[in-house]
């Protein structure tokens, strides 16, 4: 029994949440006009008329084992990618 709980459980969480990002999606689209995705190992721009951008070529990691949080911000933040400005991290609200 304890199985097919789980499995019910599970499968109710990624419905909820394909359902959740196509909706964040739609409405990031109507708000910018674009949105920017990964696809075939590029970072891309996605605008309303179906035309794309490529941004950035996705880079291959050196080490490609388990990362956590705090690296991840690390590498983000020593990029200059900005991606702390404004916000706190691990266990308070991100604005």
């Amino acid at each position: 029994m304890k199985t097919n709980e789980e499995y019910l459980t599970k499968r109710v969480v990624i419905r909820a949440t394909k359902k959740g990002m196509k909706k964040a999606s739609r409405e990031t689209m109507d708000t910018m006009g674009y949105n920017v995705v990964a696809q075939n190992g590029w970072v891309v721009r996605i605008y309303k008329d179906g035309t794309t951008e490529r941004i950035k070529e996705i880079e291959t990691p050196e080490y490609s084992g388990p990362v956590s949080l705090d690296k991840i911000i690390w590498i983000l933040n020593s990029r200059g990618s900005g991606f702390l400005q404004g916000r706190t991290v691990l266990g308070k609200a991100l604005l």
